[in-house]
């Protein structure tokens, strides 16, 4: 007879199953099955994404410890175990070498084989349902948005946070949900942003009303001017990735903030706060560096017109191309019409690209700078190292009396796996598509550059310097014999150089 522990675990999603309704279902299940439970562990409101749950480990230390009382364990689904694919099968191996049989009761009645792939669907399901609880989270917090409720995180200063009971009642506990609330600094915050309005500098503001907070905590004070209107501002930041903003900016452009109105008592007008929105996005500064940002995207060249000696082309308001002069190495500047060099330059990309001879010098290289062996080879060894690693940081993990700090290095070791697996597979795609090259004849080439030199003609000028940019890798223009060699980057397994034939002489006036 199969003496079994039952492990239950709930989420903080409320359609997830319940503790108790998983209980029943399992009780049910080892009666219908003359399995004996022996034991139970329950986690409650607890992420499936880390194995670090408190009842959890209770189990692995008593699966590890001998004599043992049992020898299976009864889940409800995969879920229960993990929302994270990897640690699941690293779990059942452990299992596995200790004798322990895992059931799921949701389908327990199918054949060993169809059982595998079963599991295996299930458990790439649980982390889609990861993600998706996450996107729902987010449309969660978007309704108590809309509902005048803070989405989470401190109140901004001049406020403080208030709870509100909302009358339902989850695991015996009242759920609560927060709004804004005036705080002892309500009236200086308000003076500040008031003063600020009215066209008062910021360091005289501050001088004014005696306030000694820094002045980064002020501008961001300012930033939130419409939450100091009275309303609830979300979705204004970008997503970060590895540190940095998304697209490299900060916020989001106002129209898609979430923006709900009269949410909490405002310390400014709605007009005061646009005002102050507005001196802040037109401030000197930022009238610079965005005229300076719309000045360099004017010039199609900009970034990729050089000099023979590496000196760089920059556009100038006189719409041309300046090359400065160094007067150490007596080298001559000179200045040419941005419209003649950029119609020059584009009417040769176009017939470079019409040209048999680039095709065919184009096919040569390509093919010449084609990796020859798979570049995975190492990766797979680090992918198959971190597995051996992370089984034996699984040996470790139930041997010790206290298992955190080696479950949290199995965690870095998957997480480093993952981005290996990553990787390889791009590479791996990569490598592939690199070998289908071997096969292109020069007509199926002819074609491919055809659609290029296509694109060329009609593209409004933001997107033609974008695919310039993207042939390109150098663009040299000699100042005193105004010779001109484009250099072509064709991204290969490493970087491909291939000059235009032959160089030419644009037709600019001297």
């Amino acid at each position: 007879m199969k003496k079994a522990v039952i492990y239950l675990r709930s989420s903080k999603d409320r359609s997830d199953v319940s503790i108790d309704s998983q209980r029943r279902e399992l009780t049910k299940f080892a009666a219908d099955n003359k399995i004996v439970i022996v034991n139970e562990f329950a986690d409650a409101v607890v992420s499936g994404k880390s194995m670090l749950r408190p009842s959890f480990q209770e189990m692995l230390d008593s699966m590890k410890s001998l004599p043992r009382a049992w020898n299976t364990i009864l889940m409800l689904d995969t879920s229960r175990l993990s929302r994270r694919r990897y640690a699941a099968q690293i779990f059942k191996h452990e299992c596995h070498k200790k004798g322990v049989e895992i059931i799921f009761s949701k389908f327990s009645e199918v054949d060993p084989i169809s059982k595998i792939i079963l599991e295996a669907v299930f458990e790439a399901m649980d982390e889609v349902h990861s993600v998706m609880s996450k996107e729902k989270g987010i449309a969660g917090m978007a309704e108590n948005i809309n509902q005048g409720f803070r989405a989470g995180g401190a109140a901004p200063k001049g406020y403080k946070l208030k709870s509100i009971e909302t009358g339902a009642i989850r695991e015996g506990v009242a759920v609560t949900k927060s709004i804004l609330e005036m705080s002892d600094d309500a009236l200086l915050v308000g003076a500040y942003l008031k003063q600020r309005a009215n066209g008062i500098s910021r360091a005289k503001s501050l001088k004014n009303l005696n306030i000694k907070w820094p002045s980064s905590t002020m501008i961001g004070i300012e930033w939130n001017a419409l939450t100091y209107a009275g309303n609830t501002i979300w979705n204004v930041h970008n997503e970060t990735i590895e540190g940095k903003y998304k697209g490299g900016v900060k916020r989001k452009p106002r129209k898609d903030w979430i923006i709900t109105k009269h949410t909490h008592p405002p310390l400014i007008t709605e007009e005061d706060a646009e005002i102050i929105l507005n001196n802040l996005k037109n401030s000197t500064i930022a009238q610079s560096v965005s005229a300076a940002k719309r000045g360099l995207s004017n010039y199609l060249l900009s970034g990729v017109l050089v000099s023979p000696d590496g000196r760089k082309w920059e556009g100038q308001q006189q719409k041309a191309y300046r090359l400065k002069a160094n007067k150490e190495l007596k080298l001559k500047g000179r200045q040419l019409q941005s419209i003649l060099v950029d119609q020059a330059i584009t009417d040769k990309l176009i017939g470079d690209m019409k040209s048999q001879k680039f095709i065919a010098q184009l096919l040569k290289e390509a093919n010449k700078n084609l990796p020859k062996k798979n570049p995975t080879k190492n990766l797979h060894k680090k992918r198959a190292k971190l597995d051996k690693d992370i089984s034996k940081a699984m040996d470790v993990v139930l041997k010790l009396a206290n298992p955190d700090p080696a479950l949290r290095k199995i965690e870095e070791l998957e997480k480093t796996r993952e981005s290996t697996v990553n990787e390889i597979t791009r590479l791996e795609t990569e490598h592939a598509s690199n070998n289908s090259l071997k096969n292109l004849t020069e007509d199926q080439m002819h074609f491919i550059i055809d659609g290029l030199a296509e694109d060329l003609q009609g593209k409004e000028k933001s997107k033609l310097k974008e695919l310039i940019s993207s042939l390109v890798d150098k663009i040299t223009l000699d100042p005193l014999t105004l010779e001109c060699c484009i250099h072509y980057h064709i991204a290969v397994d490493d970087s491909l150089s291939v000059a235009s034939p032959g160089g030419f002489e644009p037709p600019l006036p001297p």
